[in-house]
């Protein structure tokens, strides 16, 4: 497929869905493999639909798929019954910068940048109609969202701060939204969480890959508060590493991050904690190989990337 902004999701019978931005007919498109065979279908093709696809996959193995509707600047969402498309946000431009995760329910609930107040939101369509709400408003911030949900369905979001060149993390986990800085400094020359990714591990623990750079240096690095406070790692200090990660646990928890290495080659990477410290080798050096990566973990421990 002529495939950009890739999606993975492994559903319960191992089944791998994938949402992608067709860049040839600026459509958002589906494949799956769940009939024994891949199979492609046109989910939204009018106007530019799909940039920034997001998908999940809820308990009975059907795909639910978030994107920008870029021809008129709103939120979409869409499910598999009759492609059943929905607009979730309409007010201002927003939409960029998506990230979807469902609930044990199979409610969805939903992070994104609005560009239009330069704010991270929120929306979920638990109890019935979609209703969103600001996150975080102070300065820009919410680009490069990244949502999970723990075993109580509380949401966790991992973000970029603009104004400050900062990792932040916010979640609902006490009822309200409570915001912090995971990374952050005060040079400013370092740039800290431009791609992050969020997963949440089987003690409801927090999980963060992001992307690193200051003067000289664009790394890789993984950070969590599995012990009580964050504890931050460089996982791949190559010359340029960290674009477009996306991390998924496995069921010891232990992270796997596929991600770019950007330069003349845009290899796909991949590395993991699986073995107690941190592996990474190259997955695909074909050319422009790497750009809009994404990760899951199958039942068996078994990992399937797209790129």
């Amino acid at each position: 497929p002529n495939g950009w902004y890739t999606s993975i999701g492994v559903d319960d019978f191992d089944h791998v869905h994938i949402a992608y931005y067709d860049y040839t007919s600026f459509d958002l498109s589906y494949m799956t493999n769940d009939a024994g065979f891949w199979r492609t279908s046109t989910v939204d093709w009018v106007g530019s639909v799909g940039k920034g696809a997001s998908i999940a996959v809820d308990s009975n193995g059907d795909p639910h798929m978030l994107y920008l509707d870029e021809t008129n600047s709103v939120l979409k969402y869409a499910t598999i019954t009759s492609w059943e498309k929905r607009t979730v946000d309409s007010t201002g431009h927003v939409g960029e910068h998506v990230s979807m995760a469902l609930d044990s329910k199979g409610f969805a609930h939903l992070a994104y940048y609005d560009e239009t107040n330069s704010a991270l939101k929120y929306a979920t369509n638990f109890g019935g109609p979609w209703s969103s709400q600001f996150v975080d408003s102070a300065g820009v911030v919410g680009k490069y969202a990244s949502i999970a949900i723990d075993s109580n369905d509380k949401v966790h979001i991992s973000y970029y701060d603009e104004t400050n060149k900062d990792l932040k993390y916010a979640n609902n986990v006490g009822g309200t939204w409570t915001k912090e800085v995971v990374e952050g400094s005060a040079d400013v020359n370092v740039d800290i969480g431009i791609f992050t990714s969020i997963a949440i591990d089987s003690n409801d623990k927090v999980h963060i890959a992001y992307h690193y750079r200051a003067i000289g240096q664009e790394y890789l690095k993984y950070a969590t508060n599995s012990g009580g406070s964050w504890y931050k790692v460089v996982v791949d200090d190559s010359t340029t590493v960290g674009f477009y990660n996306d991390l998924a646990l496995d069921s010891n928890n232990k992270a796997h991050i596929s991600y770019l290495e950007s330069g003349t080659e845009a290899n796909l990477r991949y590395a993991t904690n699986a073995g107690g410290s941190w592996a990474k080798t190259t997955v695909d050096a074909s050319f422009d190989t790497g750009l809009y990566t994404s990760i899951d973990v199958d039942c068996n421990d078994k990992l399937d990337m797209t790129c």
